[in-house]
């Protein structure tokens, strides 16, 4: 007890000493907090004409194998084996300002000119990435190099990918639009709706039932097609 009692008195006279006889010293009581701040400003701001109607999404590995030899010979001095292994998402769209539509009969007839791959795009918290050399081989910026090339290898198994998307993507645009009508209470008299790709190969038309009559879900009681194209319903 007597010994801190000592301690304590000789750090204040050494204290004291300093403030008064060293006044270059500056003593100071500091509270150490941290403090965090996010800064954002607007680089760009675009309108889109991007009606998403499909998605896939896939879990991708991809690997490269880079292989050492003596020059001119078959002897092997190193090898380095690298992966990239991610969740992507594939997109595809098409532009309502494209879109056209006409009333055939008993149907709504779409006609989209194309449809687009979005730019793919992958989730970064599955995102792994490996790399194992053996001999002389080191790995360096390897990954760094080979992730450059994933966006291109999406961009390629997309476009791939898209002849698959047809039947789905006009299913889904045939719901949208029947939705979105029948939500507006639009009097558009149909029956079925048609979707066609001009720029899918061999395009062919898709026909989507949606009403039983031009009622709605239930048959008409009168249906009488009139001369001038509409149509006579009574319930």
């Amino acid at each position: 007890m007597m010994k801190t009692l000592i301690s304590i008195t000789l750090a204040i006279i050494l204290l004291t000493f300093a403030y008064f006889k060293l006044p270059h010293f500056n003593f100071r009581l500091l509270d150490k907090k941290t403090y965090t701040s996010d800064t954002s400003q607007w680089v760009s701001l675009k309108g889109k004409d991007e009606f998403i109607i499909s998605e896939l999404t896939t879990a991708e590995t991809f690997e490269k194998h880079d292989i050492y030899k003596v020059p001119n010979t078959d002897i092997v001095t190193g090898r380095k084996d690298s992966s990239i292994s991610l969740i992507a998402s594939y997109k595809y769209h098409i532009k309502l300002s494209e879109l056209k539509y006409t009333l055939e009969d008993d149907a709504l007839v779409f006609h989209v000119p194309h449809l687009y791959l979005s730019t793919p795009t992958f989730d970064t918290a599955t995102l792994k990435r490996i790399c194992i050399p053996t001999g002389i081989a080191t790995c360096g910026d390897t990954l760094d190099n080979f992730m450059k090339e994933i966006s291109a290898k999406l961009d390629e198994k997309g476009h791939k990918l898209l002849n698959s998307f047809y039947e789905t993507s006009a299913k889904s645009l045939a719901d949208d639009f029947d939705a979105f009508i029948k939500n507006n209470n639009k009097d558009i008299l149909y029956k079925n709706i048609v979707v066609i790709f001009d720029n899918e190969p061999n395009s062919s038309k898709r026909m989507f039932n949606y009403n039983k009559s031009y009622c709605g879900n239930e048959p008409c009681a009168i249906e009488l097609p009139l001369n001038n194209g509409s149509v006579l319903t009574i319930h």
